[in-house]
């Protein structure tokens, strides 16, 4: 009987031993776990700080870009791109989107996703649809607002060498033309209707500013 004891006690110190030195072995990761492999970082994909390789976020995010908590902050404009040439872009909460081919960018619209944004490329008014660049009849021209209807028709207001105009799907509208005329705004009636806001000069070379409805139909201001 007393050897059976024996035996078991030993059995179980070795056991106990061998579980010991076992758990030694093993090391927490980054998260805590024992013998885990967890890589631990930003796993904010809109965050500055974001680490692709990450898999257990550690709480490092930069959530300095964010503006409006639950909101998405897009602004557009001009900025250099990696090899030193300014370009058109725009930023959404914080993270930079080059616009290929533009100088720079006037205006934002976003619909279910979707971003629209005015601007200009070579000196001519152009407009894109996420990164893919439209360019806009008419001579030195720039497209200075963006709009777009329930249907995805893509409303631009601007100018040319010839005066004020706005496009329609790529289509040019004339508005006041043969005198110095700039649009920059654009807005739209759920009946249809077009509104352009901007200026013209007279023939007492005053600058007047005004509103074209639905084409070459102007009311000053």
């Amino acid at each position: 009987m007393f050897k059976h004891i024996l035996f078991l006690l030993i059995l179980s110190l070795v056991f106990w031993t061998c579980s010991e030195n076992e758990d030694e072995s093993l090391t927490e990761d980054c998260a805590g776990v024992l013998g885990g492999n967890n890589i631990c970082g930003c796993t904010d994909s809109q965050s500055s700080s974001y680490d692709s390789t990450a898999t257990y976020d550690d709480g490092s995010c930069d959530s300095s870009h964010i503006l409006i908590p639950g909101r998405t902050i897009y602004i557009v404009g001009e900025s250099y791109n990696s090899e030193g040439s300014l370009t058109a872009c725009y930023w959404e909460n914080g993270v930079r989107v080059d616009l290929p081919g533009g100088d720079w960018a006037t205006d934002i619209f976003v619909s279910n996703g979707t971003v629209y944004t005015s601007g200009t490329s070579g000196a001519n008014a152009c407009y894109w649809i996420n990164e893919t660049r439209y360019d806009l009849p008419g001579d030195g021209g720039e497209g200075e607002a963006i709009a777009v209807d329930s249907n995805n028709v893509v409303y631009v207001a601007g100018w040319y060498n010839d005066g004020s105009c706005y496009w329609k799907d790529g289509v040019k509208i004339n508005l006041t033309t043969n005198a110095e005329s700039q649009a920059f705004a654009i807005g739209l009636r759920t009946n249809g209707d077009v509104f352009v806001g901007g200026y013209y000069m007279n023939n007492h070379h005053y600058v007047i500013p005004c509103y074209w409805k639905n084409g070459n139909n102007r009311t000053n201001l």
